[in-house]
């Protein structure tokens, strides 16, 4: 599908020009299955964790498995990657959130928290200093949040056609991302001044492709929107949802509130709003890279004191 301004912030070494290399990724637990919890379930289900490296031939193959056959393996493969990248990015949000508190109330930070808080808030294009600058402080926390499962779901499968198309198949390019391969050409667009030409982008992983969904909804200045909707859904302590946040997708394609139409109807058409409140098990703790500023920082206490909110 056609794309306007969205990939354009993806970071241009996400953008190979060249086949991608295998990935170095070693998943976690390899030989176990992982545990997710839906709501309304009486008991946690278990998905066979996805150690392949591309999507099942058999996604392309119309008359080997029925439509809604296609559709639960998809999901299948997609779902663990985009709770584990969610579960990442909480890490961090939870990591963030507890240091800036502590800034708040006129506390120093070690210098390695200190150093990690100015990292992420490059990473996800903030302007400005968290460790000084308040406006700073909050839009990190605008922008390193959750993606609902079911809008991933509901755009990786209009992308792909449920995992058939050759984008998905060949590069692992889940989500129709576009960005900006560098040439030496006097091209169209480096005319427009992107230095370079756009193409498709071609992941070593899976997982890279989700991670580099997710970073550019929360970091490119086209879904401001969808993150403004995210933070008003967590102030009114209400979990958000994927259609929901889907007036925030107008510039993901060429086809404007098309799109969200064609979004919010896979949302309801596949049900996939039920994976919404889908959790990884078991709980998750603070980002790795987190020094302890004391003794029981990191203790459920701790999480239990914090409070999550899009603003300080």
């Amino acid at each position: 599908m056609a794309k306007g301004p969205l990939a354009l912030g993806i970071l241009m070494a996400l953008a190979l020009a060249s086949p991608p290399v295998a990935s170095s990724r070693a998943p976690d637990n390899a030989g176990n299955p992982l545990v997710i919890h839906l709501p309304g379930e009486d008991a946690p289900i278990a998905i066979p964790r996805q150690t392949q490296n591309t999507l099942s031939p058999e996604l392309r193959s119309h008359g080997e498995l029925s439509s809604e056959e296609r559709q639960q393996r998809f999901v299948n493969t997609l779902l663990p990657l985009i709770l584990t990248e969610n579960a990442r990015v909480l890490r961090e949000r939870r990591s963030a959130t507890m240091l800036l508190k502590r800034l708040q109330r006129g506390r120093s930070l070690r210098q390695k928290n200190a150093e990690w808080l100015q990292r992420l808030a490059a990473d996800y294009g903030v302007t400005g200093d968290p460790l000084s600058e308040a406006k700073a402080r909050q839009e990190l926390l605008l922008r390193v949040d959750v993606i609902p499962p079911s809008l991933a779901l509901a755009q990786a499968a209009i992308e792909t056609g449920w995992g058939s198309s050759k984008a998905a198949q060949r590069d692992r390019n889940l989500f129709g991302m576009i960005g900006v391969v560098a040439t030496s050409k006097k091209s169209k667009a480096r005319r427009k001044g992107h230095g370079g030409r756009t193409s498709r982008l071609r992941f070593a992983h899976l997982a890279d492709s989700v991670q580099g969904y997710v970073r550019n909804l929360n970091s490119h200045s086209a879904y401001k929107m969808l993150r403004a909707l995210r933070a008003k859904a967590r102030a009114r302590g209400v979990e958000p949802s994927g259609s929901t946040l889907t007036a925030g997708l107008t510039a993901y394609s060429e086809l404007g509130k098309g799109y969200v139409k064609l979004i919010k109807t896979a949302i309801h058409g596949s049900d996939l709003a039920r994976y919404d409140l889908a959790r990884l098990g078991p709980a998750l703790d603070l980002a790795p890279e987190i020094a302890s500023e004391s003794p029981a920082a990191f203790g459920p206490q701790a999480y239990a004191r914090l409070e999550d909110s899009s603003t300080l």
